[in-house]
């Protein structure tokens, strides 16, 4: 199999190598996620520039921390690989250039020891259009856009950003959602506004949300009867001494289903009720930390620290209203906390 000498378009492979060898060929050369590809023939990339607006050689965005120029073509090229459908194409353009803006600290989160990982949130019409799902199993498998939008991104932090596994992207763990990431906000189900029309956008818009999450916490309200209940349950398991969300200035995400929902809604709780419930009871103790504890939190929580007198505890966040909340799922009595990484603030961008 021949290629074409380096230059500042995407690498061709000439030949008629069958599906196997050509994915076995771009894992030796590093370009996969470990997971089998789709090969991204001239036809399968074309169909998928088509579904945007951009000419192929147009730089979409920077990649850190290579630095690396992420065209149309590159991207285009990524999302093949991953298995989108080209419908998906503007929603991945979109995840990108949100993760790419210097306020989320793409570099950050690609060299750590944390194993923190772009989250996808995608709200507005294009959710349904493309049936992300927004319900039942919402984070996990079973649909073809929930994995591939995020696998998209993934796959552009590795090609184009160089987040290369045990050489860039140090983390200690990692976590299953560095494979993919992605999921929709069920805003039929909710009782209040939808994450991107809280944040100014109109509920027409389709938009993508970006949250640097460290990983899912499963927390089952077992046995509650009132949504006070629910929320001290909840509250509790944000509480986690080593979690990011308390260590950092903070977003923590709240992860609920409709049913939560309306009981919070039905109990009288706004959206905003529910932050300030969550805030006032997710706290720690000063005491629970150690004096090298303390040191670390004075210098990466200096708003809180700095207060004369201090309070004697620590809060997931400094303020109520940057607890987020997102409904999402399908029944049952669970919910998920999401710790956020190294006080980056979440984004949200129109898809375009």
């Amino acid at each position: 199999m021949a290629t074409d000498p380096p230059s500042s378009a995407a690498e061709r492979f000439h030949g008629s190598d069958p599906y196997d060898r050509v994915a076995d060929a771009y894992y030796v050369r590093g370009w996969t996620d470990g997971l089998p590809i789709v090969p991204p023939t001239e036809r399968r990339v074309e169909a998928m520039l088509a579904a945007g607006s951009w000419p192929r050689d147009e730089v979409l965005a920077v990649v850190p921390p290579r630095l690396g120029a992420a065209t149309a073509e590159k991207v285009a090229i990524n999302a093949v690989m991953a298995g989108c459908d080209s419908s998906y194409f503007r929603v991945v353009v979109a995840a990108l250039r949100a993760a790419c803006e210097p306020e989320f600290n793409l570099d950050g989160i690609q060299n750590t020891t944390n194993g923190v990982t772009p989250l996808v949130i995608v709200n507005g019409p294009l959710a349904a259009e493309l049936d992300v799902n927004a319900t039942g199993n919402a984070l996990g498998p079973g649909r073809r856009a929930n994995a591939t939008i995020g696998r998209a991104l993934r796959l552009l932090l590795l090609n184009v950003g160089g987040g290369i596994p045990g050489d860039v992207d140090r983390a200690t763990h990692g976590q299953p959602g560095k494979y993919t990431f992605c999921f929709a906000e069920d805003e039929a189900g909710s009782p209040w506004p939808a994450l991107h029309v809280e944040r100014g956008f109109d509920p027409t818009q389709s938009t993508v949300t970006l949250v640097a999450a460290t990983g899912t916490l499963n927390v089952h309200d077992v046995g509650c009867q009132t949504a006070a209940e629910r929320l001290h349950i909840v509250a509790g398991a944000m509480r986690a001494l080593g979690s990011s969300a308390l260590q950092w200035q903070s977003e923590p995400l709240v992860i609920l289903n409709a049913e939560s929902a309306r009981a919070c809604a039905d109990a009288g709780l706004s959206k905003d009720g529910v932050r300030r419930a969550l805030w006032q009871k997710a706290r720690v103790p000063l005491s629970e930390y150690s004096l090298g504890g303390l040191e670390f939190l004075r210098n990466h929580r200096p708003v809180w620290f700095g207060q004369d007198p201090l309070p004697d505890y620590l809060p997931v966040a400094e303020r109520p209203e940057d607890v987020m909340l997102v409904v999402t799922g399908g029944p049952g009595r669970h919910w998920i906390f999401v710790p956020t990484f190294g006080g980056i603030r979440s984004l949200t961008r129109p898809v375009i």
